[in-house]
């Protein structure tokens, strides 16, 4: 594969043409289109042009923008070349739901001659609005009164930031559109007046590159995680400095959970649960600033591990109280939090743990819950069996197993499906019987094939750390992972057991 960049505009062949099409990086097909050698539409056969020129329509629906706006420059520049079945395609293509897509081919078809009538809702100013609320950087190609719109430009730039460079200058001082446009992509300062530069501090920072967006207050500094729908970044109070993570959670495809989240840890306070500092909903964004702890239990283990040494069993104990001692304030405000697990618990600069992750929480009640919750190698086995009804005592057994993966170094049940998870908890506490569990027997997911293993009184994790006995952790681990849910501790009880108190 030749790089793109070695070919001035104009020389590229026809058969590396094809092949940088099919190329998954954005780069490769945005340079196929724009350096072509326009002559090979011209000297190949009719057949081949038909299928060059479906190729570069099918460019339309490309995922990425960049791609996109090459092909409908090139598509422009050759319209006059379109045989009667291309521009057939091109007109049906104009009756697509999404708006986005009609505006996108109207853009090509107004080049083609006497199509242009058909291209009216390239002046409709909702249809405008609606296509670059989808596909913010279609406002290059909107008329010059949209793109002195207010609504409309500050729609693009929510969508894609960098959109501002094809608003009217006059806006690009907005201070509304400015800070929608920097939230999406911190690059879009670079098309921001002087004037209100100087004016805010924030919008400063990103002109001298010290960030890469800015929510608000929030300086965003680097991305930790990103998903399809949300991402977390550590970000700066632009004034008080303090560092923070800041979860961006997508409103448009926004579960109820990312709500609740917000909702339920609204005024909680306890040292040993993440604090949310701050929340901010912003159009097409919900914003939540919580404390920022660099580091979690899980990386903790992952060290350990791999110097081969075990967490120390006083550390073990430290630790299993800050878990046991959050999980119990969550309980205590009826808070069920669902997804208890290492990565969800973050270790603070002063050695102290905090439970974190509370996007699937919400708050305990009589009604039936889902069972899509808690990590699998973290699932107790009344969800794994199908329990639509349950309490508190899943998060207690999701405590029992990182207790016990602080003692071992190792996930405690770490299956590879829910029934791979299954089959290892009842290797450990036995497989669910009339004697041991009979409800559990009832449960929709139980099978009477299921293999019948004894409990061990997870004499396994002991044999690993005898030194469990000498502080009651035997008593403790027994105490949250015991088979039937209304048996086990519970987190008020764990937290007062003996092997938490040094």
């Amino acid at each position: 594969m030749s790089d793109p960049a070695m070919h001035p505009s104009g020389s590229l062949a026809l058969p590396e043409f094809i092949e940088m099409l099919e190329c998954r990086d954005d780069a490769s097909r945005v340079a196929a289109l724009e350096f072509v050698n326009r002559g090979v539409f011209e000297t190949t056969d009719e057949n081949e042009a038909k299928t060059l020129f479906r190729r570069v329509i099918s460019m339309l629906g490309d995922p990425a923008w960049e791609v996109k706006r090459a092909a409908i420059h090139l598509l422009s520049e050759l319209a006059s070349q379109f045989d009667r079945g291309t521009v057939q395609s091109l007109i049906r293509a104009l009756s697509h739901p999404d708006p986005a897509i009609q505006m996108t081919v109207a853009c090509v078809l107004r080049h083609v001659e006497g199509a242009e009538d058909l291209c009216h809702l390239l002046d409709d100013r909702s249809t405008v609005e609606a296509a670059v609320s989808h596909q913010g950087g279609l406002l290059e190609f909107a008329g010059a009164s949209f793109r002195g719109g207010r609504d409309i430009v500050l729609a693009a730039v929510r969508q894609d930031g960098q959109s501002l460079k094809y608003a009217n200058p006059n806006l690009c001082s907005d201070e509304e559109i400015v800070l929608a446009a920097v939230a999406q992509s911190g690059a879009a300062v670079h098309f921001v007046s002087q004037e209100t530069i100087a004016k805010h501090a924030g919008l400063r920072a990103l002109h001298e590159g010290r960030g890469l967006a800015l929510y608000g207050d929030y300086l965003v500094l680097e991305v930790l995680c990103k998903g399809t729908f949300s991402e977390v970044a550590r970000a700066e109070h632009v004034r008080t400095k303090d560092v923070v993570a800041m979860k961006k959670v997508s409103l448009d495809r926004i579960r109820a959970d990312r709500v609740r989240e917000a909702a339920l840890l609204h005024n909680f306070r306890h040292p040993n649960v993440v604090r949310l500092l701050d929340v901010e909903v912003v159009c097409s964004d919900i914003r939540m600033a919580f404390d920022f702890h660099p580091t979690d239990l899980h990386k903790v283990l992952m060290l350990h591990v791999q110097s081969s040494h075990y967490l120390p069993i006083e550390q073990v104990r430290q630790f299993s109280e800050d878990i046991l001692n959050g999980l119990s304030a969550c309980h205590t405000r009826h808070l069920l939090h669902r997804d208890l697990k290492p990565r969800n618990i973050r270790l603070g600069i002063d050695g102290v743990l905090k439970i974190a992750g509370f996007g699937q929480a919400r708050e305990c009640s009589e009604q039936a819950l889902t069972l899509e919750v808690v990590t699998l190698w973290y699932r107790s086995p009344e969800l794994l069996l199908g329990a639509t009804s349950y309490g508190f005592e899943v998060d207690c057994w999701s405590a029992g197993c990182i207790i016990a993966e602080m003692c071992t170094g190792r996930p405690l049940f770490p299956g590879d499906s829910e029934v791979g998870t299954l089959f290892k908890i009842f290797q450990l506490v036995g497989t669910p019987s009339a004697t041991n569990w009979p409800q559990g027997t009832q449960l929709h997911h139980f099978r009477r094939a299921f293999p019948k293993w004894p409990e061990t009184g997870l004499k396994p994790i002991f044999a690993v750390r005898p030194e469990l006995y000498a502080h009651g952790g035997d008593e403790l681990l027994s105490g949250l992972l015991c088979l039937q849910p209304d048996r086990r501790l519970s987190a008020r009880q764990a937290h007062g057991h003996r092997f938490c108190r040094q």
